[in-house]
């Protein structure tokens, strides 16, 4: 996962002059050192305060599976975390928990060359999801959510297009718009896609 990320981590560098998303999903050049931090810190594994009576004290997000059948009590915990079928991973709020659902292991591990972003016929928006869907793209939106802590957005804007609209305070404390602009980076390097945000 390392080298993507410190491609990205490169790209948003350039800010206004990038030629793979920043500007159209993260919009402000003032919030490149606020960026690069985030995706350095995935590239790291960096600790991050988790304060809660079981988690005092900075931590590196854990990575846990969640395997239907598990006959560890204990684990019961993180299966109900995967509320539905849809749901290949899930952050545990308050905790390094990062959950990888039954459905992540059903999921291919990285985008592919037929996965090029497509639009509507008006080239207007992207259509829903074909930049993500794989394993790689929501291990980043699900180490947005724990790097972000306490500065996620209270409710994740998960569509393309409508992250498009939002301010850029706003985009920067999303998630989903890390896992885009990761998304972003990956197709410029299949070399049968068009560049998707560029």
């Amino acid at each position: 996962m390392t080298p993507m990320l410190e491609g990205a981590i490169r790209d948003a560098s350039t800010g206004s002059n990038s030629e793979f998303g920043y500007t159209a999903i993260f919009k402000d050049p003032a919030s490149v050192p606020y960026i690069k931090t985030m995706l350095q810190n995935m590239a790291d594994g960096s600790k991050m305060p988790v304060q809660t009576k079981d988690w005092p004290g900075d931590r590196s997000p854990i990575f846990i599976c969640a395997r239907p059948g598990n006959r560890d009590p204990s684990m019961n915990q993180f299966s109900s975390a995967c509320t539905s079928e849809q749901t290949p991973a899930v952050r545990i709020p308050d905790s390094p928990w990062i959950v990888l659902c039954p459905t992540f292991f059903r999921m291919k591990e990285a985008p592919e060359r037929t996965d090029c972003p497509t639009e509507d016929s008006r080239g207007l928006m992207f259509l829903p999801n074909t930049m993500i869907g794989n394993q790689y793209t929501a291990l980043i939106r699900q180490l947005a959510h724990f790097y972000l802590g306490p500065d996620n957005l209270p409710v994740e804007v998960t569509n393309l297009n409508q992250i498009f609209s939002l301010s850029a305070d706003e985009t920067k404390r999303n998630a989903r718009s890390y896992e885009f602009y990761v998304a972003s980076k990956i197709y410029s390097l299949l070399s049968s896609c068009p560049r998707a945000l560029g």
